[in-house]
């Protein structure tokens, strides 16, 4: 009777494996064909045991090609992708094509995760604040701000953490398996991911020109997400963190000393105007004494801006020196930058004077 119901078993295999098929249930076809599967191989030579076979391996190759099409959905969560990649695993199924399908499904999810967190709706992530009256509260309310608050919050609400999912689930696959070239994929998924992440906040950054204070406060909490992906590749993120916080710094400073330059030709501009309308006076029959006394007025008011001027951009740029950290080389390479900005600023002053002599 129990020889009865295990041949019952067996050539009722394939219907059963159908119902898993059909049903999504992979891993309990897994469990059911490698119970059966060194029987019927054993026995294929009977030709009823070897249909029998034969049939279990078309549904067999069935459920592995749903199972590697399930994979590449971009809709999968990192536990069902995990699972199907085991089971494809217990299946026998060539280990590198599983974990390339793996990180090919998680790329779409990240892919569609990273498009959703620049979406142009902001967030009201500050509503309650708006009393607040110093500047840098005032800050957080422009429109620049909010852009660049949204796309970070979504960030780490969403995509950071899902990075640090799939990277997880990498590692899953791999224990208690031997070391193989497939290790090397990982560093490599990574660093593409998070490079298509810097390089969407750099277009924001670039396009909205966020406060400096901003922007450092968005890229410290960036950093904070990151805290736990950091512990799987401390190096790889170390150093794409400190090229891309680099960039940007470099851009915001950019930024900050083009408006000084503006500022600068604009109080000029102003003070060439003025000029020419205290000369215009005095022709006019007005105290030359009293049009001297305008002209040096203005001037000195004129000096007091151009220097504020410059002065406003040092200050605005000081926070970007906190996004670097202690990297030394990091830091050293902004202060050179600052002094390139600085070096440029006056030539802008220097040009402008001497067309205005003549």
């Amino acid at each position: 009777q129990r020889l009865c119901r295990k041949l019952q078993v067996l050539f009722a295999l394939p219907e059963t494996l159908k119902r898993c098929l059909d049903r999504g249930e992979y891993g309990r076809a897994v469990e059911a064909y490698c119970c059966c599967a060194e029987f019927l191989r054993q026995y294929q030579e009977t030709p009823t045991f070897k249909k029998v076979l034969e049939e279990v391996e078309h549904q067999m190759n069935q459920i592995g090609s749903a199972l590697e099409q399930r994979l590449r959905s971009p809709y999968l969560s990192v536990d069902e992708a995990v699972n199907s990649s085991v089971t494809l695993l217990d299946m026998g199924k060539d280990s590198s094509k599983v974990i390339r399908e793996y990180l090919s499904g998680r790329k779409a999810v990240l892919r569609q995760s990273l498009e959703h967190c620049f979406c142009p709706e902001p967030l009201d992530l500050l509503s309650g604040r708006k009393e607040a009256a110093s500047d840098d509260q005032k800050d957080l309310h422009t429109p620049e701000s909010v852009a660049l608050h949204s796309a970070c919050w979504r960030l780490n609400d969403t995509y950071v953490p899902s990075l640090c999912d799939a990277v997880e689930g990498f590692q899953k696959l791999q224990e208690g398996r031997a070391p193989t070239e497939e290790e090397g994929l990982l560093p490599e998924f990574v660093s593409a991911r998070l490079v298509e992440m810097f390089e969407r906040l750099f277009g924001l950054i670039e396009q909205k020109r966020p406060p400096i204070r901003v922007l450092v406060s968005c890229m410290h909490s960036i950093r904070d997400a990151m805290i736990r992906l950091h512990s799987s590749l401390p190096e790889l993120l170390t150093q794409l963190c400190l090229a891309a916080v680099g960039r940007f710094a470099s851009s915001a400073m950019r930024s900050a000393f083009a408006d000084a330059a503006s500022s600068l030709v604009q109080e000029l501009c102003k003070l060439h105007g003025e000029c020419k309308r205290l000369q215009e006076s005095g022709n006019s029959g007005q105290s030359e004494n009293s049009g001297l006394n305008e002209v040096l007025e203005q001037i000195a008011k004129s000096e007091h801006a151009l220097l504020m001027t410059a002065f406003t951009a040092l200050t605005k740029c000081q926070p970007l020196v906190t996004m670097l950290g202690s990297d030394f080389s990091s830091c050293q390479q902004l202060l050179g930058e600052l002094h390139d900005n600085l070096v440029r600023l006056f030539l802008v002053f220097c040009e402008a004077s001497l067309r205005y002599i003549g």
